[in-house]
């Protein structure tokens, strides 16, 4: 399976991303992987930046939903040496293309729309998660992700949302 991010990018060097025991891609994937935190192999197929030249994850939330989604395993993880064992995502044999639709500033309305167009119409993923939020609402017919997740759905891709995202607030 192939999990198609919408995020602020990602550190494609983190562990969860070795490809050890990964299948090489599906030749149904059309992805490219572009940017300077591109570090793409059988794991990390896909990096594309919706928001500008760079997809890094300058303060590592793509990075962190990415891997709990589809992190590989990582043995020896731990907290501060406590509770060490190894560590892995919901589907750790699955691909990551990470979108970048977000930065610093917050995510724009156009980036996240096109990435879910680039990920769903154009790459061939299977899966679109997203855990982007923010103060505004929309109506169903002028929210981006409804419209795209439509979009996706339509095509047969499961699409999955967080359900708010401001943490214990």
């Amino acid at each position: 399976a192939i999990v198609g991010l919408l995020d602020a990018g990602i550190y494609g060097a983190h562990p969860s991303f070795a490809d050890h025991g990964v299948a090489p891609p599906p030749a149904k994937w059309k992805g490219t992987c572009a940017g300077s935190a591109s570090r793409c192999n059988s794991k990390l197929i896909g990096v594309k930046s919706l928001v500008g030249d760079d997809a890094r994850d300058d303060f590592g939330h793509g990075t962190h939903t990415s891997s709990t989604a589809a992190g590989n395993f990582v043995a020896g993880a731990s907290r501060d040496g406590m509770a060490a064992g190894t560590a892995a995502g919901v589907a750790p044999g699955a691909h990551v293309a990470m979108y970048k639709v977000c930065t610093g500033k917050g995510c724009s309305d156009s980036a996240v729309l096109a990435g879910m167009d680039a990920a769903a119409i154009k790459d061939g993923v299977d899966v679109i998660s997203l855990s982007l939020g923010g103060n505004a609402t929309f109506r169903f017919d002028h929210d981006p992700i409804a419209i795209g997740a439509f979009s996706a759905v339509a095509k047969g891709i499961t699409v999955v949302c967080a359900a708010g995202n401001n943490g214990p607030k």
